[in-house]
């Protein structure tokens, strides 16, 4: 293909099939990339501490010294706990976002593009593959953030467990606070990601660093929201009865993203909002680089070969 024909745009609009795979593929990619990040994330999210002035003094005091004890009492497998899950959850929810988000800001963008599509597309994709891989979120944070001793051994106790606290409307315990995170986290990515793109060199160095700008930048500005989330999803008599006293004390029974912030805020002080934000930010920069470079790049690789996609 000649270099005229190349398609060097932030994000290349191809057929929903070719965007699906290419989407699942490079979720894959940035999932197994940043899982120790995750599992610390929200070791130190679920972790409830008496008001210290906020945050400090628990079980997990810091990413260095939450590493050697989650390695030192559980073994450094557990740093890819939910993995599985996790891996399927992010596989899905790329394949989703990506065509989805094409498919919308070709609509947008018909006759005259708009800049304000990417943030708008972005909080499209990111609402509908929220909204059809949701349960397995679920299940992969209740798998995550238990410690040891075990409560659930395997993934089919944690979904059991789940299916019994409340049947099928259960799996979607937390989606109101999880919409009200993540549809401006990635609204904000994927507009972070056109800016950074457009001005940065077009090669996969150019991507990747656009990547972790975007990522890193619509964490931060996420993290309170994220964390009260994480604390919804936890939210279960079992977890709260069985799970450890050395992780803190029992999570709140708060069933409101509101309930839960007020609660946060009078036990654990105005910091506790930002817990983990430091695994969470290097989580989501590496993730969004891993992910829209693997993307990009195999959509030009398949263009380039004229694969027959769609």
């Amino acid at each position: 293909m000649a270099d005229d024909d190349r398609d060097d745009s932030p994000l290349p609009s191809p057929s929903g099939s070719a965007s699906a795979t290419a989407g699942l593929l490079a979720g894959v990619a940035a999932r197994n990339a940043t899982a120790p990040f995750d599992v610390l994330k929200i070791r130190f999210q679920v972790q409830v501490e008496p008001l210290r002035g906020g945050a400090g003094g628990g079980h997990y005091t810091g990413m260095a010294q939450a590493v050697r004890r989650i390695v030192a009492s559980e073994g450094a497998a557990a740093l890819w706990r939910g993995n599985v899950a996790a891996s399927v959850l992010a596989s899905a929810y790329s394949g989703v976002q990506f065509p989805v988000y094409a498919a919308t800001k070709r609509w947008l963008d018909a006759g005259s593009e708009r800049w304000w599509s990417p943030m708008a597309c972005g909080i499209v994709g990111a609402a509908v593959a929220t909204s059809a891989t949701y349960p397995l979120d679920l299940v992969r944070t209740r798998f995550s953030a238990q410690g040891e001793p075990r409560i659930w051994a395997t993934y089919a106790e944690t979904v059991l467990a789940i299916w019994r606290g409340g049947g099928a409307a259960r799996f979607y315990q937390g989606m109101g606070p999880t919409l009200a995170q993540v549809t401006p986290y990635m609204g904000l990515t994927f507009a972070a990601y056109d800016v950074a793109s457009s001005n940065l060199p077009q090669s996969t160095l150019g991507r990747l660093a656009a990547g972790t700008i975007a990522g890193a930048l619509g964490k931060v500005l996420v993290t309170p929201l994220d964390v009260v989330k994480k604390r919804l999803q936890i939210n279960s008599a079992e977890f709260a009865r069985n799970r450890h006293e050395r992780y803190g004390a029992a999570p709140s029974a708060e069933a409101t993203m509101r309930g839960q912030a007020a609660d946060i805020l009078s036990r654990e002080g105005a910091l506790a909002f930002w817990k983990g934000v430091q695994p969470a930010v290097l989580k989501s920069a590496i993730a969004a680089a891993v992910n829209f470079t693997v993307y990009h790049e195999l959509m030009q690789r398949w263009r380039e070969e004229e694969q027959p996609y769609g």
